[in-house]
């Protein structure tokens, strides 16, 4: 008898539990784009051989003064990559002196079309900061 009670309250329990359990309705008209989960697939434009060909293609090009007074520092560049792969709006984001950021925006300007970014397979334009690191 204990046994068949025990039975009967728990079978009780399950059905009263899973009644008021929430349940996940996809939503067939959302009102808005927050309603919907959207899955992106996301590719940053990244120059062709890689961060290694980069630094090698702007050492190998820049032309920097004869005169060395030994000291080291960081230049920032912000470019512009098109759709296409070619690079606009170069600007100096952090420089050091205007010859030595010539040469390097000289240098910039020359580089080969990029690998452009990409939005769901889709080619975007986009922006990215450049540091190199300069003796001088």
């Amino acid at each position: 008898m204990k046994r068949l009670s025990y039975v009967v309250i728990t079978a009780m329990l399950f059905i009263v539990g899973n009644s008021f359990a929430q349940q996940v309705i996809p939503n067939p008209k959302p009102k808005s784009q927050f309603d919907v989960n959207y899955t992106t697939e996301q590719k940053e434009a990244v120059f062709e051989g890689g961060l290694e060909a980069m630094v090698g293609f702007i050492s190998s090009n820049i032309v920097l003064p004869e005169q060395k007074e030994g000291k080291k520092s960081t230049v920032l560049l912000k470019i512009v990559i098109g759709t296409d792969g070619s690079l606009s709006e170069v600007t100096v984001l952090s420089g050091i002196n205007a010859t030595i950021d010539q040469a390097l925006l000289d240098v910039v300007r020359k580089m080969p079309k990029w690998i452009p970014a990409s939005v769901n397979g889709e080619k975007v334009a986009s922006e990215q900061v450049i540091s190199y690191e300069i003796k001088y």
